[in-house]
């Protein structure tokens, strides 16, 4: 099967399987999986290592899932600047091109500085008005009484401006869920599946550690393991995913009503869901370079 996307964790997959002498182990449902499929490639956590020094614990390869969305958020919260906020922002906006003026001016920075200082000045000798005391009178009338403030505003035909504004806060990590429904044809891929859900569930959770030198106890907890995820078979054109960890993971055994195998008496139908979290946030940059992978 070629692999199209994803170029690091591929080449982790492969320099790891020449490098150590105990290749990962390798698990797929179904048996003859189809040429369009995802590889889960699960590490230990280690946030000092790169995606080719990261060694693969496991491969689990899955058919495409049911939906692939792309999703993508940024944080931004709504504020208000209040009445003076607004003013000193563009003040500051003023203060802030002024600068820029002086150095990029050609000629005399000294004499570039004196004009765009003038400029300051002049905003400054604007605030100092009598309306700007009027200003803060109507704010201390608001903080005494609210319907005090609004006999003010009503005989005044006006109301301070709150300058509402919309603050950036950051970016959001992506989560990514996938959906499968499954039921084996034949033994093998019975006992496949049944134990890649015990992987799944093995890496997605915590070991439990203690802190004396035998190692015995509970009193702290490992991060779970992480994984990268690797379209096989497809073009460039699917989205490209970092590093996760498993956050839910639902193994449903009866998706369609109870229904069980006579021989084993597992179940004929699974449906297995799971919710991923990117362990780092994307930028700008990660679509110049068209591999968020790096």
């Amino acid at each position: 099967m070629e692999l199209m996307s994803n170029k690091k964790p591929v080449a982790a997959i492969v320099n790891n399987s020449k490098a150590s002498s105990s290749a990962p182990t390798q698990l797929q449902y179904p048996a003859n999986i189809a040429s369009h499929s995802m590889m889960f490639s699960f590490m230990k956590y280690n946030r000092n290592k790169s995606y080719v020094e990261g060694k693969i614990i496991n491969n689990i390869q899955l058919p495409i899932p049911q939906e692939l969305n792309e999703l993508y958020s940024v944080s931004y919260q709504d504020a208000e600047l209040g009445t003076f906020g607004g003013e000193m922002l563009q003040a500051g906006l003023s203060i802030g091109d002024s600068i820029d003026n002086i150095q990029n001016t050609n000629g005399s920075k000294l004499a570039q500085a004196g004009v765009e200082g003038g400029k300051i000045l002049q905003k400054a000798q604007d605030l100092s008005t009598s309306k700007v005391i009027g200003l803060a009178l109507r704010r201390a009338l608001g903080g005494i009484s609210t319907e005090l403030g609004g006999v003010v505003d009503l005989a005044k035909g006006n109301i301070p401006n709150p300058h509402a504004a919309l603050l950036f806060n950051g970016i959001n990590l992506r989560s990514h869920s996938f959906t499968w429904n499954m039921s084996p044809t034949n033994q093998k891929d019975e006992d496949n599946l049944l134990e890649i859900f015990n992987v799944l569930k093995r890496h997605m959770h915590p070991a439990a550690r203690g802190i004396t030198t035998s190692g015995g106890g509970d009193s702290l907890l490992t991060y779970p393991d992480e994984v990268d995820i690797t379209f096989m078979g497809s073009s460039n054109s699917l989205y490209k995913i970092k590093r996760c960890v498993i956050s839910s993971l639902n193994i449903n055994q009866a998706p369609n009503g109870p229904a069980f195998h006579a021989g084993t008496g597992n179940p004929v139908y699974y449906a297995l869901s799971m919710s991923l979290r990117e362990v780092e946030i994307i930028t700008r940059d990660d679509f110049i370079n068209k591999d968020i992978s790096t």
